[in-house]
């Protein structure tokens, strides 16, 4: 969507900013932390950002194959992907 959204748009490529509220906000950081080098910051609006918590597991008994999906673009387990993005949470 990005390479699309530039080759239609006039964007400036080192200020793009990925923004999204509620379901996308969560997206807004799988994406975007999966992605950092790509985004000039993230704006996530009322995003959920740690799955066990929102869900209220504990993640020792949760199943393996299934914690590998949890974690695979939970914004906790990406955070260290944020060391040097801007993000602005909300």
């Amino acid at each position: 969507v990005l390479e699309e959204t530039q080759k239609l748009y006039s964007t400036e490529v080192n200020r793009t900013i990925l923004m999204g509220a509620s379901m996308g906000g969560y997206g807004t950081l799988a994406v975007g932390l999966q992605t950092p080098h790509l985004w000039a910051g993230l704006a996530p609006m009322a995003a959920r950002s740690d799955i066990y918590r929102w869900l209220k597991l504990k993640r020792d008994e949760v199943l393996p194959w299934k914690r590998a999906l949890y974690e695979s673009d939970d914004p906790q387990t990406l955070k260290e992907n944020a060391q040097h993005l801007p993000i602005f949470l909300q």
